[in-house]
């Protein structure tokens, strides 16, 4: 019986891998980006940029990076979720 369990067991290991994996480099686009923000603060507190091309960019950057890390800390808790019920179906 525990042999059925094995395969998916190896997939939620993996998922846990992926999850920790996008959320960790989303962690670190974030703070790439409010590192650029911060040296690159003006007078009135405003955010310097060359052109309005490099705003957008910056700016959908970050929304997609926050995205990402949401993604990959609901990936981590999921592959917890099948872990505690592949344990909880092996032992009964």
């Amino acid at each position: 019986m525990k042999e059925d369990f094995f395969i998916p067991t190896i997939i939620s290991g993996l998922v846990l891998v992926l999850g920790i994996f996008i959320s960790i480099k989303a962690f670190q686009n974030l703070r790439k980006k409010a590192k650029y923000e911060f040296e690159n603060r003006r007078g009135g507190g405003v955010v310097g940029f060359n052109s309005y091309e490099e705003s957008v960019r910056h700016k959908r950057s970050k929304s997609f990076n926050g995205c990402l890390l949401t993604v990959g800390i609901l990936t981590i808790l999921i592959s917890f979720f099948i872990f505690r019920m592949l344990f909880a179906i092996s032992v009964f």
